[in-house]
């Protein structure tokens, strides 16, 4: 009995192991990422980048219209980023954006709206478009966030 207590023991904490080793950090303290699942480490590279504000613009979507970025670099570094979601009619995007459309598309809206703050946000704490993570139901912007982003950092550099 006790040899079949202590081979469950072991065979706990042999999984254990198999399961915590998917969570831990690189030797070089980056996160762990699985092959393929669009995760990135790599931080812009602004050796090169000038101290200024570099402003960009997404491509349109037909029916949720684009958006802006503006990047500040200082010391090499993303300092701030200001992002505005302008309307297929060319309004700025804001609280009331997608009220006048019902109930269910108001709230999908207003996920989208607060979302580039966060995507702006995100890059300042992550410096890498790469590892700002789309939200749920806002990934139009988040594509439009960082094909707008990855416009001003190369502008950045020149």
């Amino acid at each position: 009995m006790k040899g079949k207590q202590i081979g469950l023991f072991c065979c706990t904490v042999a999984m254990a192991a198999v399961l915590l080793a998917g969570c831990g950090t690189t030797d070089d303290g980056a996160k762990a990422s699985k092959p393929g699942d669009g995760a990135q480490t790599a931080v812009a590279d602004l050796g090169k980048s000038k101290d200024g504000t570099y402003t960009a613009e997404s491509s349109a979507d037909d029916k949720l219209g684009k958006t802006d970025v503006a990047i500040t670099v200082r010391n090499h570094k993303i300092t701030g980023v200001v992002v505005k979601g302008i309307d297929r009619d060319g309004k700025i995007k804001d609280e009331t954006y997608g009220k006048n459309l019902g109930e269910d598309r108001y709230k999908r809206a207003q996920t989208a709206y607060r979302s580039m703050k966060m995507y702006g946000d995100d890059l300042v704490k992550t410096q890498s478009v790469d590892a700002v993570d789309a939200v749920a139901g806002a990934t139009v912007s988040h594509t439009q966030f960082v094909e707008a982003a990855r416009k001003a950092l190369v502008d950045a550099q020149k």
